[in-house]
């Protein structure tokens, strides 16, 4: 009756895991997290530097909207004075005027509806007649009747042998026929001194460019930034056919590496800004943090094992000291049996079995 109440009482050890597994663990969740942590860390800074680069989008958007404005008051005020003239006028008076100059404008010119300049404020006084018939600012107004705005290309002028981007506008003769063009230049490193006191990032640059794909100003890092004049990549300009306005990476093309991009379009012109940096330059906090948690990582790692093998060797001293004591046991003449309070039998040699 004792010996089957002991039978029944009798309970199974539950399971411990060793040193040697519950050390794996602890490596696996250690290294486990300093990989989910850099990943995060990596999807921040990339959400922060598309944000960055989407702001920074705007702001030059509306500077070069404010300065497109500002240069386009100075030829309609030019316009308006060639419309309305009573008399005769002095074509290099009117373009020497101070109230079509400013800082942004690097030459103020008229030309008469066969392509010939009339009138520049550059160059030697009174400016001698140029043939500009051939010229794609000219030729927009001729080839179309409506009344716009052109941005050309950036060109070195005939004139003013300097690079520059010709702001356009027909003008109309009295009897409403075609009287020519009136135009202002810029110089397009405007906008690369204006932008080169801010701080875009290591590698970032900046563009304005038409829908055409020609960059019309550029700033920035001269590594990796597009020269004037020259054609958008297709990545970049099948982006822009897609219309859609968030930043992107570009595939590398140009540089050898992948950019991040934001472009916006400029209201009411058929032009184009970007802001991008180099990928690699996105995740260098995050690359910064990794390198801290791994050294971290790397001396608990180091703990972890250095306290698994003290352990490991413990577990090994208890098991071999247990595998001796039942041997002891189990060549003894006499049956021993140890039972404990709740009837559980932790010990029970061979000839107590017999």
């Amino acid at each position: 009756m004792i010996l089957s109440k002991l039978r029944w009482s009798a309970r199974p050890s539950m399971y411990c895991p060793s040193s040697s597994v519950l050390g794996t663990l602890l490596l696996v969740m250690l290294w486990g997290g300093i990989a989910a942590k850099y990943f995060d860390n990596r999807a921040s800074d990339f959400n922060s530097t598309k944000r960055d680069n989407e702001n920074f989008a705007v702001l030059f958007e509306e500077n070069v909207l404010r300065s497109l404005g500002e240069m386009d008051k100075a030829l309609l005020y030019l316009r308006r004075t060639l419309q309305t003239a009573t008399a005769p006028l002095d074509l290099h008076a009117v373009v020497g005027t101070s109230d079509v100059l400013s800082d942004l404008i690097v030459q103020v010119a008229i030309i008469d509806e066969h392509g010939i300049m009339r009138a520049s404020n550059v160059g030697p006084q009174p400016a001698p007649a140029t043939d500009l018939s051939d010229r794609e600012h000219f030729r927009a107004h001729v080839d179309s009747a409506e009344d716009r705005l052109f941005v050309s290309k950036p060109l070195i002028g005939r004139a003013s042998g300097k690079w520059s981007v010709q702001l356009t506008r027909r003008f109309l003769k009295r009897d409403g026929s075609f009287g020519g063009v009136v135009v202002a230049s810029f110089n397009p490193d405007h906008f690369a001194k204006f932008y080169g006191r801010v701080d875009l990032g290591v590698g970032a640059a900046f563009t304005l460019f038409g829908r055409d794909g020609i960059v019309r100003a550029t700033g920035g890092n001269r590594d990796t930034r597009y020269a004037l004049g020259e054609m958008m990549s297709g990545a970049l300009m099948a982006h822009i056919k897609l219309d859609r306005p968030e930043a992107f990476i570009e595939s590398p093309e140009k540089s050898g590496a992948s950019r991040l991009v934001a472009v916006r379009p400029v209201a009411n012109h058929p032009l184009i800004v970007s802001v991008s940096v180099p990928e690699n330059s996105i995740f260098e906090e995050s690359r910064a943090n990794l390198r801290l948690m791994m050294f971290a990582g790397l001396a608990l790692s180091l703990m972890i094992a250095v306290v698994t093998w003290q352990a490991r060797r413990s577990e090994l001293a208890v098991k071999r000291n247990s595998r001796q004591l039942q041997l002891t046991l189990d060549h003894m003449s006499q049956g021993i049996m140890m039972v404990m309070d709740d009837l559980h039998i932790p010990i029970m040699n061979a000839k107590c079995v017999e």
